[in-house]
Formats: structure tokens, sequence, C-alpha cells
């Protein structure tokens, strides 16, 4: 009876390890964060290893040869909304690695908070094999509301402005994932990395476009204010001494992205204003020009004053 018992699980582990790899060729999945909020993009990428001695070629219509598995922890059940996309030819070379990367919250409906389990499954329907990915675990959870911010907003001066919102969210996010040169996942533990979001809703509160903005300190308290054009512009402080601007229109695209600080003296905190004319800018300190910055400027200047002269309203 145990010799019968060890003969199945030897078939068992075999079976396993035939199903992880095919004549050569392994596969891994990253996914690059911990945890997700509710909406967010879930972007996952699978490492396709060929050692199998001959150029792999896969079809442009992915969804042919790559499927994916989502499951979570708690056993709920996970919607499955679409397919892999089409996407260009993927050819790997013997030796080398492919990567082929896909948005999991178009596929599944990730928006229950749970822990969520996903393996890829590559198809080689002409030697009827497939191979399938270690399973990548991560975590899907509502935000925390900081604030709320309600606009109107029409496509077209003809049509009548519905109701949205601007929501501002804080997550947490303790570790960052990345792969190593064999496509290995390499988890790095982030201290404090708490991230800002922003959530527009219609008026049914359902999301319609949900994005990091800025990391968050824990000492952060965000400054919100709409202009005229209804678009949000948000001042966080990300560091010691300095503070990101961002501004979002009402079509959920970031419209621009700087860097503030503290000015030389460190007497004068940067704050937003909004002007008599509607327009909203930042008061006090310094702008200190960034890698981030968005759009990108073209200066060589280190640093710009702000303008202190600017009309505001109190």
């Amino acid at each position: 009876m145990q010799f019968r018992l060890f003969i199945t699980v030897l078939l068992l582990a075999f079976a396993g390890s035939l199903q992880a790899q095919v004549g050569g060729v392994t596969a891994t999945l990253i996914v690059p964060q911990e945890s997700y909020i509710s909406g967010e993009d879930v972007s996952v990428t699978v490492n396709i290893v060929n050692q199998s001695g001959r150029e792999l070629a896969f079809d442009g219509d992915a969804s042919k040869w790559l499927s994916f598995k989502v499951d979570t922890r708690e056993q709920y059940f996970v919607r499955e909304t679409g397919m892999v996309p089409v996407m260009k030819p993927l050819v790997i070379p013997n030796g080398t690695i492919g990567r082929i990367t896909v948005n999991l919250a178009n596929l599944y409906n990730l928006e229950k908070s749970a822990g969520y389990e996903v393996k890829g499954v590559i198809a080689f329907k002409n030697w009827d094999k497939t191979v399938s990915t270690p399973t990548a675990p991560f975590k899907v959870f509502k935000g925390i509301n900081l604030k709320a911010l309600e606009f109107g907003y029409s496509p077209t001066p003809n049509e009548a402005p519905s109701t949205f919102k601007y929501v501002l969210q804080s997550s947490d996010s303790m570790e960052s994932v990345s792969a190593d040169s064999r496509g290995e996942a390499s988890r790095t533990p982030v201290r404090n990395n708490k991230r800002l979001y922003v959530r527009i809703v219609d008026a049914n509160n359902g999301t319609l476009s949900v994005f990091p903005i800025c990391p968050l300190l824990d000492v952060s308290k965000p400054e919100s204010m709409l202009d005229s054009k209804n678009s949000l512009h948000v001042f966080v402080q990300t560091g010691a001494t300095s503070f990101t601007y961002t501004s979002v229109n009402p079509a959920g695209k970031v419209t621009l992205r700087q860097t503030h600080e503290y000015d030389e003296s460190r007497t004068i905190r940067p704050k937003l204003r909004l002007t008599n004319t509607g327009n909203v800018i930042v008061y006090g300190g310094n702008r200190r020009l960034s890698s981030t910055d968005y759009p990108p400027e073209k200066q060589n200047a280190s640093a710009i004053s702000t303008n202190l002269n600017a009309s505001v309203t109190p």
C-alpha cells in the first residue's frame, strides 16, 4: 500500500514537472506590485524562456496560445470578462526570453477586495503540450477615501452636463516586484510605500478610471481644488522639503506634474491658490525641475521661483 502511494506521488510530481517545462521551454509570471486598489490596472508580464534548441514563433492573436487562471484565496468566483488581446507576433530565438504584458483587469472582474492568485498557461498546439507559470499572488482592496470633489462635465457644448466626482484615495504597497535575468520574480520590500490615487466616478459611483499620481507620506495632508475648467489640482508633500503638484482633467488624463520645495530660507511653504480668473497656481517656495515632470521641461535651470505677486483668492 505504501509502495503504491509512493508511486502515485512520484507520477503526480513527474506530471507537474512536465507541465512546468516542455522541451526546454519554461515560463514565469511577474505581478509588479503586491497590492492594487479596486479598479486599478493589473498589468502582468509572462516571461517565456526558450532553451528548446529552436526558434519559437507565436501568433499575434495571443488568445490562441495564452490564457490565465485567476482564483481567490477566499474561494470567491472570479468572473472572466475578456480575452487576451491581439498583439504583435512574438518570436523568441533559442537562448533568449520572450515577454508579453497583459492587463488582467481587462480579462477578469477584480473589483472585489480579496487575495488573488494568477498563473499563465501557454499552449503549444503543434506539440499538443502546455506550459504553466508558477502561481503569483496579489491583493486587491478598496482605497481609503480622503476627499471627494464633485463636478459637471459634458463631452460637447450641446449636451447637458452629467455629475461626476474626483475621489482622492490612499493605498499601501509593501513590496515591488521585478524580474531577474532569468525571468524569475524578485520581491523587494519597500518601507512606507503609500500612494495617492485619483478615482473618477459617475453619478452612480461607477468607476470610470483610477490611477496613482504620487507617493504619500504618513504626514502628508493633500491639498486639492478645482479650476474654472473643472480640472483637479492636487498638491502633496512627498519628501522632507519637497512636494508634488499634479493636475488631472475631467477625461482622466494627467495634464501637469511638477516638483516644488521650500524656498532657500526654508520658511515659505508652497501651497495651492485659486486666482481671480479661476486658475490654480502654486504659491510660494521654488519649483524644482525633475525627471518626473510632465510635460518635460526644456529649461536648464535647476529651480524656478514661484510667482508671489499673482492675484489670488484668499
